[in-house]
């Protein structure tokens, strides 16, 4: 077996190495002038570069950024607005209520009942045909009257116009189911010519419904068939009042159980 021995190292004096570094040494120092200002210029451009390159990330970061934010702002400025005001018109229109023929005479009706009892219940043109105050009786409680003119034999006359107006007359439905459960009465003027036709009438006065009335003025129509006035009778015309009267309605007895 063979034994391994090191080989020596050759041993360099230290005098040549140090001359060796010294000359190292001069050979860096022997360098030009133009040469170190020439490396110098070029590590000031490449950290330009780098800066010029810097900036320019950091710019773009910065618009994709903004990009993205723009967008979420707009979100957040969209769900705070707020809405118009409304405009409130400062009146509103409401609609007229559509009423019936008969509503609007009964508030007619109430208003000028109000009005005649203040007034005395009855025009004075009625009024100044009373004799003593007070209208005429007759064989009928429902029915009184008045005239231009009483110098005149009219009691057969007034005793065939009441029989036949009490024909004609009827109790209308409103009153018979206690619409207006007090009655009421309405004076009607009628105008006869001196051969008995009728001329004009009107409602003076009203108290009652308008079908009340209707009924009243029906049959005084029906009945104004009336023969000629005679020779005694000395007025251009007979200017007669009728008053209908509807008495109160008796009140339901009630049946015991």
């Amino acid at each position: 077996m063979k034994e391994l021995r090191l080989r020596p190292q050759k041993k360099i004096p230290l005098t040549t190495q140090l001359d060796k570094d010294l000359k190292v040494d001069k050979n860096r120092e022997e360098l030009p002038t133009a040469s170190r200002q020439q490396i110098t210029e070029t590590k000031q451009s490449v950290v330009a570069a780098e800066q010029t390159n810097s900036i320019a990330r950091d710019e773009r970061d910065n618009t994709l950024l903004q990009e993205e934010i723009e967008p979420s702002r707009q979100v957040v400025a969209d769900e705070k607005t707020v809405p118009e005001k409304i405009s409130v018109p400062e009146k509103i229109s409401v609609p007229e209520i559509i009423k019936s023929p008969l509503f609007i005479k009964k508030k007619q009706l109430e208003k000028a009942k109000d009005k005649d009892k203040k007034d005395g219940g009855l025009p004075d043109e009625i009024k100044k045909t009373f004799r003593g105050g007070k209208p005429e009786e007759t064989n009928s409680e429902n029915l009184q009257y008045s005239m231009n003119s009483y110098q005149w034999t009219f009691e057969r006359f007034i005793e065939n116009w009441v029989v036949d107006i009490q024909k004609w007359w009827k109790a209308p439905l409103d009153y018979l189911t206690g619409e207006i459960p007090e009655g009421g009465s309405l004076w009607v003027q009628v105008h006869l010519s001196l051969s008995g036709k009728l001329l004009s009438y009107k409602v003076m006065q009203s108290d009652v419904t308008s079908e009340m009335e209707l009924m009243a003025i029906q049959a005084l129509v029906g009945s104004l068939k009336r023969p000629e006035l005679p020779q005694s009778f000395y007025a251009d015309e007979l200017i007669i009042n009728w008053r209908f009267i509807y008495p109160p309605l008796r009140p339901t007895l009630k049946m015991r159980r």
